[in-house]
């Protein structure tokens, strides 16, 4: 539980690690708090996010008991990104370049930038608008990386294979 990590973190001693990876936590979405004033320029470092959420959770709750639902929420990523560098001593970018895209051959993925340029490179969409600019520095683990169509084909091969995660 979270609670191994944070005592004083609401409500820690009910969410795991495992409903922070499957989003069953019940975390609040924190990115409705941060991304306009994101977009206009101000700056939050991943632990002012993470007070945010923590605050969020002993005033209002969590919008189910962990592990009851499924519903996506980027406050699951951060939180994980967040315990990765804690438990690791690397950095989040560090540790997952060392530690899962250089072993899947994924040499054509690194830290997002606001902007993606390059025509290689995957790019976001709302319907039929380009969406891929976007204020990286408020999804640390929730989607903060540029990657060309071809590591993305690695990566789906490798989750939905047997070549990162053996049957056992």
């Amino acid at each position: 539980p979270l609670s191994d990590f944070d005592p004083e973190f609401p409500r820690g001693d009910e969410i795991t690690i495992y409903h922070l990876l499957t989003h069953q936590s019940g975390l609040p979405d924190y990115v409705g708090a941060f991304e306009d004033l994101a977009k206009s320029g101000e700056y939050f470092d991943p632990e002012d996010i993470y007070e945010v959420i923590a605050e969020s959770v002993a005033e209002e709750g969590l919008a189910f008991t962990p592990g009851q639902y499924v519903q996506y929420s980027n406050s699951n990523f951060l939180l994980a990104a967040i315990l990765i560098q804690e438990l690791s001593g690397y950095e989040y970018h560090t540790y997952i370049q060392e530690k899962v895209l250089q072993p899947l051959d994924m040499d054509q993925t690194e830290p997002g930038a606001n902007t993606i340029t390059g025509t290689d490179y995957a790019q976001g969409y709302h319907g039929q608008e380009n969406v891929s600019n976007y204020p990286m520095h408020i999804t640390l683990g929730a989607g903060d990386w540029t990657s060309t169509v071809a590591d993305l084909e690695k990566w789906c091969s490798a989750v939905m294979g047997d070549q990162w995660f053996s049957p056992a």
